[in-house]
């Protein structure tokens, strides 16, 4: 074979390849522009998660306040932030032991020491599921 056939062919391929660079280009934009859609959703994802998270934190100072009108407030929006897309199972969890340890202490508060039928026996989410049993609501 000659050296000049092998150079030739080279070349032959490199300008059949350089009709596709175009194509090359197209699909290194489109890989950016997927992992910048990733990156901004992940980012928009955890911004949300704090700003509940703040909020969740007011709620809870707020049903744990001495001002009855406050803790009310608070446990109303607790039980909002339990309802919300952003809540994890665990964080759910978290919301009703919160609204658990109010309600108790509510009860002692009015009662001196509560009695056994007015507390709550589980932590059960405050939303309403439908039916009559269980939560607050």
């Amino acid at each position: 074979m000659d050296v000049y056939a092998v150079g030739d062919w080279i070349w032959v391929s490199l300008e059949n390849l350089s009709s596709v660079a175009p194509l090359g280009t197209f699909l290194a934009v489109v890989v950016a522009y997927s992992s910048y859609r990733g990156t901004i959703r992940q980012k928009t994802t955890a911004d949300n998660r704090s700003a509940w998270w703040n909020r969740v934190q007011w709620a809870t100072d707020a049903a744990m306040d001495d001002d009855d009108q406050r803790r009310a407030t608070g446990m109303a929006a607790i039980e909002m932030m339990q309802d919300s897309e952003l809540a994890t199972p665990a964080d759910q969890a978290f919301l009703s032991v919160v609204a658990y340890t109010v309600v108790v202490d509510t009860l002692t508060d009015i009662a001196g020491t509560p009695a056994e039928d007015d507390v709550m026996t589980e932590a059960e989410p405050l939303s309403d599921n439908g039916s009559d049993e269980g939560g607050l609501s």
